[in-house]
């Protein structure tokens, strides 16, 4: 890299995770600020281009082979938002993959992770214990929401918004803290672990599960005993089953959750078999950027969803709007990265860092279809992208430590046999030839 660029490029990546939490709250030209951030973020990383790693590589050939169907579906004036989104997105992802390449820049993309966490988290906090809202909250919903709603949302608008930007600095900053000592990587720890706590009082019950799976996987394996562990998993999975069983048996308990499905259970279905319905109906090929929408605006989908009009899921919005391709690639590279990483719970030379990392990318890939059921639309959150490009970061790493760690074997001429082995050698390969030893 230059020298000169270094300290704006720093900054820039610094920056990027609080101006993704902004979005929506700060935007340039109708665009959230990590938009065009992103943009100037790439110019520099291109101007400093050094080593085009393989991470950086498959994120263009994933934005060519997304952008494709995108361009060819775009039948209506608004489906530039949605598709800008995407190449602003994807220029987040190349321009962290070429920028943060050294530890050092790794720390200073979890530091501001960890910034942007604190100011995203003291008015959220405020929000908790005093019951006062922010002025912008819900500001799109009716009055009535509104003032029923009791979930925090931080300066977030919405709380489900707030729900995916904890969740997504969780693993990030336990990922970040391997790479601090002392009490560094103690603040970064305690931040991360008091993510599940803070979520549930957002009302996301999908992102709250996704980071109790988390904090219990990084406390078990915090635990040096096996036995401990196993103890630990036998009562964890025993608490579970049971709780469970009691719920089925609870009086009232079967029909709190039919009044559940009757309301936005039932809405969030019908959501989703409208999407499939989309994807099935233009045979694979998606809807065009933005299209669940119009098409739920238009009236076309067979089910009714009660006024609600996004798809709900990334997976069904990935599916239902730009089809069969992007989505097999989208999740070729999900399975992909999960079997890379799987090996790291159970190898033995699986330690330290590297450990933790392989354990917790794996995690993210199973878990990152999971979260995207979170909010009303997913690919359009700078948050999202800022969080797949802090993963990327992670794997680029990894994957670059462990070929230092691994060089190759270099050959040596083997060392000549002993006399009475290489008899024994030239007899067996008389006899496989038919020949007799004593009568050559």
């Amino acid at each position: 890299m230059r020298a000169p660029l270094q300290p704006i490029a720093a900054v820039l990546l610094f920056l990027m995770p609080l101006a993704s939490a902004l979005g929506s709250v700060i935007t340039i030209g109708g665009l959230a600020v990590s938009r065009p951030l992103a943009g100037v973020l790439l110019l520099v990383a291109l101007t400093m281009l050094g080593r085009w790693g393989i991470a950086a590589s498959i994120s263009v050939a994933l934005g060519t082979v997304w952008l494709v169907p995108g361009l060819l579906g775009m039948g209506e004036n608004d489906a530039i938002r949605p598709l800008l989104s995407v190449v602003l997105g994807i220029a987040t992802l190349v321009s962290f993959l070429l920028v943060a390449r050294q530890p050092r820049d790794v720390r200073v993309l979890v530091w501001g992770w960890a910034f942007a966490w604190v100011i995203a988290v003291l008015p959220g906090l405020r929000e908790i214990l005093t019951g006062q809202r922010m002025p912008n909250y819900l500001e799109s919903s009716s009055p009535y929401i509104r003032l029923a709603s009791k979930d925090a949302a931080s300066f977030f608008v919405n709380p489900n918004l707030f729900a995916l930007f904890l969740g997504a600095s969780m693993l990030v900053l336990l990922m970040g803290a391997e790479l601090e000592r002392g009490r560094r990587r103690w603040v970064l720890v305690v931040m991360a672990l008091a993510n599940p706590f803070l979520i549930h009082f957002t009302g996301s019950r999908i992102i709250q599960a996704v980071t109790l799976l988390v904090a219990a996987w990084y406390v078990l394996r915090a635990l040096r005993s096996d036995l401990a562990r196993r103890r630990i998993l036998a009562i964890g999975g025993a608490v579970v089953v049971l709780g469970v069983a009691v719920f089925a048996v609870l009086p009232g308990s079967q029909a709190a959750l039919a009044t559940y499905l009757k309301g936005s259970g039932f809405t969030r279905i019908n959501l989703y078999l409208n999407g499939l319905w989309m994807f099935g109906s233009t045979g694979g090929v998606g809807v065009g950027p933005g299209g669940f929408e119009r098409v739920i605006l238009s009236g076309e989908a067979p089910l009714e969803t009660g006024g609600a009009n996004n798809p709900h899921s990334g997976v069904v919005e990935l599916m239902s709007d730009y089809g069969s391709v992007v989505s097999a690639c989208m999740a070729a590279l999900f399975i992909a990265l999960f079997i890379k990483m799987a090996p790291s719970f159970w190898r033995r030379f699986a330690v330290g860092r590297h450990a933790v990392w392989g354990q917790a990318l794996a995690m993210a890939a199973f878990t990152f279809p999971v979260v995207s059921f979170a909010n009303s639309v997913f690919f359009d959150s700078p948050i999202v992208w800022l969080y797949a490009a802090s993963l990327l970061v992670f794997v680029q790493r990894f994957l670059d430590e462990r070929a230092t760690m691994l060089p190759a074997v270099v050959r040596a001429p083997l060392p000549a046999l002993p006399l009475r082995m290489r008899s024994l050698r030239r007899l067996r390969r008389a006899e496989a030839r038919g020949v007799s030893p004593a009568g050559r």
